[in-house]
C-alpha cells in the first residue's frame, strides 16, 4: 500500500515542479515581464550551450543509481551573463534532451514488465522543469536581472550566494522523491550534500571566473576559462570514477575473504552447496537467480542446483535452455555472458529453447585441469551482467571448485558407499560430540538404532543384489525423514543409526513411528514379486532415560531395539530408564 501512494506522491511531485518551470518560461519568454532582463540569441550564448551540452556528457555515478554532472556552474554564470530566461532555457534544452536520451538507453535494458512508459515522459518534464524553476525563482528573488554587472562588481559577492541558495534548494527538492520512495532524510542529507552539494559548490568559483572574465576582457577570456572548466570537470569525473573502483575493488575483496571462510565452514555437501550460492548471489545481486552443475554419486551424474535471488532452493525447475547454456560452458571449458537472450542465445541453445531468463552468466569450475561443474547466474533484466561480474564469478568458482573437490573427499572418507549414509565411525564421533554438548549446555537429544526386520532371510531368498537394493530404499526413507541438523548413518549389515539434536523422547517417537510406516506401506517389488519389509527401532533419549557415556546411552537404545524385535517387530520403543523393570 506504502509503496503504491508513495509512487503517486512521487509522480505529482514530479508534475507539480516540471509543469512549473516549464509554464514559468514558456510565460516570460512570450509575456516578458519588466523585471526580467531582454535577450536575444547571439554567439557567446551558443557557445555556452555548447559547453553545457559537453559538461552534461561527462556524467558520472556518485552514489547508487545517481548521477550527476558538474554543469550548474554554466547555468549560473550564464544566468549572470545572459539574463535569467536564457539561462534558464539553456538548462531545459540540455537536461530534457539529456533525459531522452537516457530514457531510450533504459529502456534497451530493461524488460516489459519493469518498464513505466507513462512515468518518462513526466520525468522528462520534470528533470528540466524543476532546475529552471528554482533559476528562475530564486534569480527573481535575488534580482539578478535589475543588476548591470558590466560596470559593477556585484556579481563578486552576489553569485556565490545565489549559487549556495540555488544549490541547496535545487538538490532538497531533487531528494525529495527518494523521500517520497521512504528512504531516511539523514541517508538522502548524507547522500546529497555530502557528495553531490559538495562537487557542485567545487567548481563556483570558475563560474565566478567566467563572469569576470566576460565583462573585463569580453568572448576569448570567457571561451577560455569554460574550456578549463571543462578539463577540471574531466579531472574531478575522472577521479570520482577511478575512487568508486577502488572502494568497490577493496569491498570486493573483503567479501571474497568472507566467501572463502564461508565456503571452508562446511565439508557437508548439502550445506556447502547452500554457501556458496549465498556467496555468489551476495557479491553478484542485481536481483540474479543462481544455478550450480556439480557431479554428484559415484557415476558422478551432473546435478542441477537452483535459488531464487534471496538465496532459497528451488524444486529443480526443468530449464533446457539453462542446461544447454551449461553444457556448452564444460564441454568449452570457458565462461559464456549473454546480454541479450533473444539476440544472443540461438548459438549456445538446441532445437530452438528460450530459457525463461533475459542474461545469463556461467563459468567452468576446474580443478586439475577438470571441468566438473558450472557456476552461473541468471536475470530477467537485459545485459545484467558486466565483465566485472565475470571476474567476480570466476574467482568465486575456482574457490568452489575447491571446496566442493575437498567436499567429495570428505564424502568419500564419510559416506557409506551403498546407503548414502555416513559411516559408523564419523557417527560415533559425531556421537560423542552430542553428548558432549547436550551436557555443557543443557540440551536433549536422542539416539535411535534401527534394524531391518527377517533381512537374512529376504538375503537368501533373493540374493544380495536384492538386498542391496532393500538397504538403499530404507536408507532414502530414513533420510527423507531427518531434518538437516539430523545425522543418520549405516550401524551395520542391515542396521541403522540416527541422532536427532534438540529433540525430546516424545517427538523422536513420532519420527521413528512415521519411518516405520512408510518402509512397512512402501513397494519393495522385485521380478514382479512383492516384498514385504519391516523395521524396529528402539530409541534412548538424553537425558531422559538417564545420564551416562556414549557406551552407556547405545547401550539403552540397542535395549530398546531388543526389546522391539522381541515384542514382535516393526515397532519403535523406548529404552527404559536406569533402574525401571524391563
Amino acid at each position: 500500500m506504502w509503496r503504491r501512494e508513495s509512487s503517486l506522491l512521487k509522480v505529482t511531485f514530479w508534475v507539480a515542479f516540471g509543469l512549473a518551470g516549464w509554464c514559468a518560461l514558456l510565460y516570460l519568454s512570450l509575456y516578458p515581464l519588466e523585471y526580467f532582463r531582454t535577450w536575444h540569441v547571439e554567439m557567446p550564448l551558443i557557445l555556452l550551450l555548447a559547453l553545457c551540452v559537453m559538461a552534461r556528457f561527462l556524467t558520472f555515478k556518485v552514489f547508487g543509481g545517481v548521477s550527476i554532472a558538474l554543469d550548474s556552474a554554466f547555468y549560473i554564470s550564464g544566468a549572470f551573463i545572459f539574463g535569467l530566461v536564457p539561462a534558464a532555457w539553456l538548462m531545459v534544452l540540455v537536461l530534457t534532451a539529456d533525459g531522452i536520451f537516457r530514457a531510450l538507453l533504459d529502456r534497451t535494458s530493461l524488460s516489459a514488465s519493469e518498464q513505466l512508459y507513462w512515468s518518462i515522459p513526466i520525468e522528462i518534464i520534470y528533470k528540466g522543469g524543476l532546475p529552471a524553476f528554482v533559476l528562475l525563482s530564486l534569480g527573481f528573488a535575488f534580482n539578478l536581472d535589475g543588476y548591470d554587472f558590466s560596470s559593477s562588481l556585484h556579481f563578486v559577492w552576489l553569485l556565490p550566494a545565489f549559487s549556495l541558495s540555488f544549490l541547496g534548494v535545487h538538490y532538497f527538492l531533487a531528494g525529495g522523491p527518494h523521500w517520497l520512495q521512504g528512504e531516511h532524510s539523514m541517508v538522502l542529507l548524507q547522500k546529497y550534500f555530502s557528495k553531490v552539494f559538495s562537487a557542485e559548490l567545487n567548481m563556483i568559483p570558475l563560474a565566478l571566473a567566467m563572469v569576470w572574465g566576460y565583462f573585463a576582457q569580453g568572448f576569448e577570456l570567457f571561451a577560455l576559462l569554460g574550456g578549463t572548466s571543462l578539463v577540471l570537470n574531466l579531472i574531478f569525473r575522472r577521479a570520482v570514477i577511478y575512487s568508486n573502483k577502488l572502494r568497490d575493488r577493496v569491498k570486493e575483496l573483503a567479501t571474497l575473504n568472507k566467501v572463502g571462510h564461508l565456503l571452508a565452514s562446511s565439508l557437508e555437501n548439502r550445506f556447502l552447496i547452500n554457501n556458496i550460492a549465498k556467496a555468489t548471489l551476495g557479491l553478484v545481486k542485481t536481483g540474479s537467480g543462481f544455478m550450480l552443475v556439480a557431479p554428484e554419486g559415484k557415476e558422478k551424474l551432473y546435478q542441477y542446483h537452483y535459488f531464487d535471488e534471496k538465496g532459497e532452493r528451488l524444486l529443480a525447475p526443468e530449464d533446457a535452455g539453462k542446461k544447454n547454456l551449461a553444457q556448452w560452458v564444460m564441454q568449452e571449458r570457458k565462461p559464456l555472458l549473454v546480454g541479450h537472450m533473444r539476440k544472443e542465445g540461438s548459438q549456445y541453445l538446441s532445437d530452438g529453447v528460450s530459457p525463461a531468463c533475459k542474461s545469463w552468466l556461467g563459468v567452468p569450475m576446474i580443478i586439475h585441469d577438470e571441468v566438473i561443474g558450472v557456476l552461473a547466474v541468471f536475470s530477467q533484466v537485459k545485459r545484467a551482467y558486466s565483465f566485472d561480474h565475470l571476474r567476480v564469478l570466476t574467482t568465486i568458482a575456482d574457490q568452489a571448485a575447491l571446496a566442493l573437490e575437498n567436499a567429495r573427499l570428505y564424502e568419500l572418507a564419510t559416506i557409506d558407499g551403498l546407503t548414502g549414509l555416513f559411516v559408523r565411525r564419523y557417527f560415533d564421533q559425531r556421537l560423542a560430540e552430542e553428548l558432549l554438548r547436550s551436557e555443557r549446555y543443557g540440551s536433549h537429544f536422542v539416539l535411535g538404532l534401527a534394524d531391518l526386520d527377517d533381512f537374512k532371510q529376504l538375503n537368501d531368498s533373493y540374493g544380495h543384489q536384492a538386498g542391496d537394493v532393500f538397504l538403499k530404499k530404507s536408507a532414502a526413507i530414513l533420510q527423507k525423514n531427518m531434518r538437516d541438523t539430523d545425522l543418520a548413518a549405516r550401524y551395520g549389515g542391515e542396521e541403522f543409526a540416527f541422532i536427532l539434536p534438540r529433540t525430546h523422547l516424545a517427538e523422536a517417537q513420532k519420527v521413528a513411528e512415521r519411518m516405520c510406516d512408510e518402509i512397512a506401506n512402501t513397494d519393495f517389488s522385485l521380478d514382479g514379486k512383492k516384498v514385504q519389509l519391516t523395521i524396529s527401532i528402539g530409541l534412548a533419549g538424553f537425558p531422559e532415560s538417564g545420564d551416562g557415556k556414549v557406551a552407556d546411552v547405545i547401550a539403552r537404545a540397542d535395549k530398546a531395539l531388543y526389546l522391539a524385535k522381541r515384542e514382535g517387530k516393526n515397532r519403535v520403543l523406548l529404552a527404559p530408564r536406569i533402574g525401571q523393570r524391563i
